[in-house]
C-alpha cells in the first residue's frame, strides 16, 4: 500500500478518527476565546465624566445627539464649565479626565486605565496588535511545524497560549497588556491551524470534508460558552485566567495523540507511520497488515520531480501571467473585505443598542445555519454568483443596520436593527465558507499553496485594520456600517468577473490557470452511482483563517494532491442531483 490506500483502509471504520477529532477539537475552544473575547475584556463600559460632589447629570454633563433621530444622550466627553466653578454663570463645556462607569458593565481595560475620550484608539490599537501577532505567527506555524510536526507545534503554541495568556490577567499595565497578548496572538496560528491539520491528516482524502465542517462547530460552541462566562465574569482580570488555563491541559495530548502520518511520511520516517495506523486499526477493530507502506518509499521518489518544481514557485508567479493575475488581486480583495465586515459585525456591535451578551450571543448562532446553507448554495448556483449574492446582501443589510433610526413612529428599533444586523452576519459567514474553497480551487496545483497563502494573509491584515473605521461612528454613527456596506457590495460585484469552478477539474500548470473559464464543465449524475466518501474533494492545500473556520491545508504533504490529479475526471462536491 502507499499511505493513502492505508489511510482509506483504516478509515472504513472511523471510532478512532472521531475520538481523535474530539479531543483535538478542545484546543480550538480557548482559541475562539482569545479571539472573540477582546470584545468583553476591553470594551468600555457606558460612562461620563466625573461629577464634582453637589452636581447632577442634568447639571454637570450636557446631552448631544447621536446616530439618526432626534435622540439625546449625554457626553461622554464633555462637562459644563459652570460644573467646574462656583461661578454658575460659565459657559461652555471642557474635555473631563476623570470619568465614573457603569458598574453593572463590568470592569475592562477600558475603565481600569481609562482607554476613553482622547485614548479610546487605544483600545482599537490593543485588538490591532494582537491581530498582527496572528499575522506574524503563520509563517512560524507553517515553518516549524513541517520542521518539527503537527503534535510538537499544537502542544507547544498552546502551552504558549497558556502561560503568556495568565500573564495577560496580571499585567499592570496597558502596555504589559498588548505586548503579553501579541505573544498569545502569535502562538493562536499554531493551535487554531494545527489542530485542524492534524485532524484531517488522519482521514484519506475523500473523507475530509465532513470534519472540515464539523470542526466549525467548535467555534460556534465555544463562541456560546464564551457568552455565558462573561455574562457572569464580569472584570476582565479574571476573564482572561478562565480563557487561559484550560490550555494547560493539552500537555495529555504528549501521551494520547499521536503524530499526523501524513507528516512521518513525508519525513521519510515510514516505520513511525506504519506504528500509527497500525493503532488506528486495531483502535477501530481492524487489522492492518505488516509494512503496510511499502510502496511509500518508491512513490514518494517518483513524484519527487514535480514537488520540487511546486516548491521553486515564487509568489511573484501570481503575478505574470493575466488571468491568473486578476483571479489574485480580486481573491485578495475579498478576504480582506471578508474579514474587516465579518470582525466589524462581530465585535463591532457595542455600536447597536440592545442587551451585548443577547447580540454577542445571536452573532455566533447565526453562523451555522450559514454555513450549511453555503453547501448547498454554492452546488445549486456555483461558486461565484452565491459568493457574489452573500455580499452584496452583507453589504446592504450592513448599511441598513446602521440607518435605521432609535424610533419609527415612537416605537423602539432596538430589536428590528438586532435582526438586519444578524441577517448580514449571516451572508457574510456564508461568503467566508465559500471564498476558501473558491480559493483553493481557482488557483493551479504548481502554485495553489501561495495563492491561498498570500490571500490568507490579506485576511489577517484585515484583523489588524478592522478596529479603526469604527471610529468614523465618532463623527456619525451610521457611517462604520456604510463604510464596510459599500467594501462588500464593491467586492461583490467584482467577484462576478472570476470563472466558475463547479464541476471543473483542479487546474494544474498556469496554462490550465489561465484558460479555467474555459474549461468543461462534468455532468454530476455521472457519478450518481459512486458511495459519497469515494468522491475526490478538492480540498487537498490549504491556508488557514483568524476566525478559525474551515481552512485548507497548505502544509499538507503532496499525497492528497496527487490522489486528485490522477483521477481529473471526478466532481468535487457531491451534486445535489446525486444525494
Amino acid at each position: 500500500m502507499d499511505l493513502e490506500e492505508a489511510l482509506a483502509f483504516v478509515g472504513q471504520r472511523r471510532k478512532w478518527h472521531w475520538t481523535m477529532f474530539c479531543l483535538i477539537g478542545l484546543t480550538y475552544i480557548p482559541y475562539t476565546w482569545h479571539i472573540m473575547g477582546i470584545s468583553f475584556l476591553s470594551d468600555p463600559p457606558p460612562h461620563h465624566c466625573t461629577l464634582p460632589n453637589g452636581t447632577t447629570l442634568d447639571e454637570a454633563i450636557p446631552k448631544e445627539r447621536t446616530g439618526l433621530g432626534n435622540d439625546m444622550h449625554y457626553s461622554k466627553c464633555e462637562i459644563y464649565n459652570s460644573a467646574l466653578t462656583s461661578n454658575e454663570s460659565a459657559d461652555g463645556t471642557t474635555r473631563c479626565n476623570e470619568w465614573e462607569y457603569e458598574k453593572e458593565f463590568g470592569t475592562t481595560i477600558s475603565s481600569e486605565w481609562d482607554l476613553v475620550c482622547a485614548d479610546e484608539n487605544l483600545e482599537s490599537l490593543a485588538q490591532s496588535i494582537f491581530f498582527f501577532g496572528i499575522m506574524f505567527g503563520l509563517p512560524l506555524t507553517s515553518y516549524f511545524s513541517d520542521r518539527f510536526g503537527r503534535k510538537k507545534m499544537l502542544i507547544a503554541s498552546s502551552l504558549i497560549q497558556a502561560v503568556f495568556g495568565t500573564l495577560v490577567a496580571f499585567m499592570p499595565t496597558y502596555t504589559g497588556f498588548v505586548i503579553t497578548r501579541f505573544i498569545v496572538g502569535v502562538a493562536e496560528k499554531g493551535t487554531g491551524l494545527l489542530g485542524l491539520i492534524l485532524v484531517t491528516e488522519y482521514f484519506d482524502s475523500s473523507r475530509r470534508t465532513l470534519p472540515g465542517i464539523a470542526w466549525e462547530f467548535y467555534w460556534v460552541g465555544a463562541w456560546m460558552l464564551l457568552t455565558g462566562i462573561a455574562y457572569l465574569c464580569r472584570h476582565w482580570r479574571n476573564l482572561q485566567l478562565i480563557i487561559s488555563v484550560p490550555s494547560f491541559l493539552v500537555i495529555v495530548f504528549i501521551w494520547i495523540i499521536p503524530e499526523s502520518p501524513q507528516w512521518l511520511v513525508s519525513q521519510g520516517r515510514i516505520a513511525e507511520a506504519e506504528g500509527v495506523l497500525e493503532r488506528a486499526a486495531a483502535f477501530n477493530g481492524l487489522k492492518l497488515p505488516k509494512h503496510c507502506l511499502s510502496r511509500e518509499k518508491e512513490t514518494r521518489t517518483k513524484s519527487s520531480a514535480e514537488d520540487a518544481k511546486a516548491y521553486r514557485m515564487t509568489p511573484l508567479d501570481l503575478l505574470k501571467t493575466k488571468n491568473i493575475r486578476k483571479h489574485t488581486f480580486i481573491l485578495m480583495a475579498l478576504w480582506l473585505v471578508n474579514a474587516v465586515v465579518y470582525y466589524f459585525l462581530s465585535l463591532g456591535l457595542d455600536k447597536l443598542r440592545g442587551d451585548r451578551y443577547i447580540k454577542f450571543m445571536l452573532s455566533g448562532l447565526v453562523e451555522l445555519p450559514s454555513y450549511v446553507a453555503s453547501f448547498y448554495v454554492i452546488n445549486r448556483f456555483g461558486r461565484p454568483k452565491s459568493l457574489a449574492v452573500c455580499h452584496v446582501l452583507a453589504g446592504v443589510f450592513c448599511t441598513a443596520t446602521g440607518l435605521i433610526p432609535t424610533t419609527i413612529g415612537g416605537m423602539d428599533t432596538t430589536v428590528l436593527a438586532i435582526i438586519i444586523a444578524m441577517i448580514g452576519k449571516f451572508f457574510i459567514s456564508a461568503s467566508y465558507a465559500i471564498v476558501i474553497l473558491y480559493t483553493a480551487e481557482i488557483f493551479p496545483t504548481v502554485i495553489r499553496s501561495l495563492g491561498v497563502g498570500c490571500s490568507a494573509f490579506l485576511e489577517d491584515i484585515g484583523g489588524v485594520i478592522a478596529p479603526y473605521p469604527e471610529a468614523l461612528a465618532n463623527y456619525w454613527q451610521p457611517l462604520p456600517f456604510m463604510f464596510f456596506g459599500a467594501l462588500s457590495i464593491l467586492v461583490g460585484l467584482l467577484t462576478l468577473l472570476l470563472p466558475e469552478t463547479l464541476h471543473r477539474p483542479l487546474p494544474r500548470t498556469i496554462e490550465d490557470g489561465e484558460n479555467l473559464r474555459y474549461m468543461k464543465a462534468f455532468d454530476p449524475t455521472t457519478y450518481c452511482h459512486q458511495d459519497q466518501d469515494d468522491i475526490d474533494l478538492p480540498l487537498n492545500h490549504s491556508a488557514n483563517n483568524d476566525k478559525g473556520g474551515q481552512t485548507v491545508d497548505m502544509n499538507m504533504p503532496d499525497v492528497t494532491d496527487r490522489s486528485s490529479q490522477s483521477s481529473p475526471s471526478k466532481p468535487f462536491i457531491m451534486s445535489e442531483s446525486c444525494v
